[in-house]
């Protein structure tokens, strides 16, 4: 009788060719240095699994490595017939959706405790922009009526939307969307500055003045992120912002032409405020939405309007009579605005009741102080800049 030597194949020696089904007579498998090192059928059965349903003489008359690149071969086989299987199935299942349209029952939704059945129906497989589009036959002007108490806390972004972002989302037609609005740091200061601008006609700073900038692709990510998941919450049939979302991840925010500049956030943050901009555009004059594409080919567009980056360059239209900036505002701030620490109040005819010193505008991190500088306009983007009021200045001789 024949024996059975239990050692691994010597993987330098030709196999015989795998034929399911072959038989190989004991005297031909004595011969060979391949040999079977499994004495237990069942044992070969569940090592190898789909070889389950081959003979016991198949099993014994191959080598142990033939029989684990069989099992692989199966494998492969079993898996591919069950993709081909479940792409029938799904496509079977497209069409007795179109045959058989979901009946919905009238009845009430109130968003709260009564939920309509229309909430639960299967997701839409048309192109989304059709969903824009018939929105803007549905949705009366000026959007739905908004509300803030929407469940962020159970995704992890309860803490990063404000009330100003969320009620913006409730109107895609609406320009002012801006994703500093989806800023931690930014959701208390954004409410003082919009109850500011509600009471003086003299407000020290623009809203968007007031808000901080991101401080890092982590951070403007986070909030790019929440603006999305708040979108889809607020309004289910709009993904303009998950567009964006998909460039800025599949480009890895600009990274190829952005990763060396310093300037990166502030360039992206405004570049993703353009997008929301043109998006409600889009809305009002009944056009799609950007698609993630669109916003590539936006980006192309705009990125070749920027400056080339310069650590040592003024900002552009700042004079070189203007002052550093004050130790007092934080390095998010500078930028667009050269003249942005500078009292707007001091220059006005009341003028600023508030001594020099005192003079501060945000709070806490974001809190820096005023300087009482004339704002008399002394050429193209240049301001005087003197220790003086704008109303003082044709009275004073400045040297």
């Amino acid at each position: 009788m024949a024996s059975f030597d239990s050692r691994p194949p010597d993987p330098s020696l030709p196999g015989p060719s795998i034929i399911p089904g072959s038989v190989r007579s004991y005297q031909q498998q004595a011969q060979s240095q391949f040999l079977n090192p499994f004495m237990d059928i069942e044992a070969a059965r569940k090592a190898l699994p789909f070889l389950h349903d081959q003979p016991d003489d198949y099993l014994r008359s191959q080598s142990y490595g033939d029989l684990v690149e069989a099992n692989v071969a199966f494998a492969k086989a079993e898996h591919a017939s069950a993709l081909t299987a479940l792409d029938r199935r799904l496509a079977a299942n497209l069409r007795e959706m179109k045959a058989k349209p979901t009946k919905i029952e009238a009845g009430f939704d109130d968003g709260l405790t009564q939920l309509h059945m229309c909430r639960f129906i299967p997701g839409p497989a048309c192109l989304l922009n059709k969903l824009w589009q018939r929105a803007q036959d549905l949705i009366p002007e000026g959007g739905h009526k908004p509300i803030a108490n929407y469940d962020l806390e159970s995704i992890g972004q309860g803490a990063n939307a404000s009330s100003r972002g969320l009620a913006e989302l409730h109107n895609p037609g609406l320009p002012h969307l801006s994703i500093k609005y989806f800023l931690a740091s930014n959701i208390t200061l954004s409410e003082k500055a919009i109850s500011q601008a509600k009471h003086s006609e003299m407000t020290l700073l623009s809203v968007e003045d007031q808000l901080a900038e991101p401080t890092n692709i982590t951070e403007l990510r986070n909030t790019l992120f929440t603006a999305s998941e708040a979108q889809h919450i607020i309004s289910n049939w709009n993904f303009s912002i998950s567009a964006i979302l998909g460039f800025m991840f599949n480009s890895n925010f600009c990274a190829a032409q952005l990763s060396n500049r310093p300037d990166r956030l502030p360039i992206l943050r405004k570049f993703i405020d353009r997008c929301f901009a043109v998006n409600a555009s889009h809305y009002r004059s009944g056009r799609d939405f950007l698609t993630s594409v669109e916003v590539g080919n936006l980006w192309q567009t705009w990125s070749m309007q920027l400056q080339p980056a310069s650590a040592n360059q003024p900002s552009r239209g700042q004079s070189q009579n203007q002052p550093a900036a004050s130790k007092n505002q934080p390095e998010s701030k500078q930028g667009s605005n050269p003249f942005r620490n500078i009292c707007r109040r001091f220059n006005s005819p009341a003028g600023c009741p508030t001594p020099g010193p005192s003079c501060k505008v945000g709070s806490g991190s974001n809190q820096f102080q005023l300087q009482h500088l004339c704002l008399e306009p002394t050429g193209p983007n240049i301001c005087c800049l003197q220790p003086h009021s704008k109303q003082d200045h044709n009275r004073v001789n400045v040297q």
